[in-house]
């Protein structure tokens, strides 16, 4: 059964696509709306209904003028279109051209628009490599700074280096010189002990005459003048110490010009004044 109705409504829907079929329908339905409004919404009977639909609705014109409208739809609308296409072909050929236009003019200006876009990312690009070079460089020159002071820096603390060096060479050298002086001194005082030394120990009688010359030769100028300021001025009188440092003051007890008077002070003997005037 439901093939059977599925088959009936598959020949329907055939018949229906059919122009001929289709436009009948149409027609007919449009001819005789009034019978179909009264057959579907009236709320008299359904033999009433048949009973008006049988005497206003059933004629040969219900019938045939649907069948000739459909013919000469069919027959006369084709032509009827073709001539309303010839009519309409100008104004369809200037809306194609203007739409055409439209659509050129579109394009056109999104191709402008593109160019724009691309030509604003360009300098965004490019505002932006700006910026990034401009920002490396000012970390360069920042970086140079940096390096610039480190140099300077050590330049100075090597300076500072080479001047400390310096210092401590110059103080080494002047420690150095001191030192040979030293030595000088010291050789020339082992060498001037030696001599005195060798003065002392001499029994023979000349030995009075040799201490007189190496006092001639190595007094200083201020003692040879304290000697003599003694041998004026001071003959009577006594005192604690020597008046030279202790070599000489050997030599001169030696020598008898200084006398050790009770254990504790000291006296120029007339030898001793008579010696140190033989210095002068």
């Amino acid at each position: 059964m439901k093939d059977f109705i599925q088959s009936i409504l598959d020949s329907s829907h055939e018949r229906i696509k059919n122009p001929f079929i289709g436009s009948y329908i149409t027609a007919f339905l449009i001819f005789n709306w009034r019978a179909f409004f009264l057959l579907i919404f009236s709320d008299a009977k359904i033999e009433d209904k048949i009973v008006v639909i049988n005497h206003e609705y059933c004629s040969k014109g219900a019938i045939f003028w649907p069948l000739i409208i459909s013919i000469i739809y069919i027959l006369f609308v084709p032509y009827l279109n073709l001539a309303f296409d010839t009519l309409l072909s100008y104004s369809n050929t200037k809306k194609a051209k203007r739409k055409k236009e439209g659509i050129i003019s579109k394009l056109l200006l999104k191709k402008e628009e593109a160019k724009y876009e691309r030509e604003i990312a360009d300098e965004r690009a490019g505002a932006k490599e700006v910026k990034e070079l401009q920002e490396r460089i000012t970390a360069l020159e920042n970086e140079n700074q940096i390096k610039t002071q480190e140099i300077t820096d050590l330049i100075t603390k090597n300076n500072e280096s080479t001047s400390n060096f310096k210092s401590r060479i110059d103080q080494l050298i002047s420690e150095r010189d001191d030192i040979q002086i030293k030595q000088i001194h010291t050789i020339n005082e082992s060498s001037n002990i030696k001599e005195i030394y060798n003065l002392l120990i001499d029994p023979k009688t000349t030995a009075i005459r040799d201490i007189k010359n190496y006092l001639r030769t190595n007094l200083s100028n201020e003692e040879f003048l304290t000697l003599k300021e003694i041998a004026e001025n001071k003959k009577y009188m006594d005192f604690t110490n020597l008046p030279l440092s202790m070599p000489f003051n050997a030599l001169l007890l030696k020598a008898n010009v200084f006398e050790l008077r009770n254990g504790k002070t000291y006296r120029i003997t007339e030898d001793g004044v008579k010696f140190i005037q033989d210095l002068d």
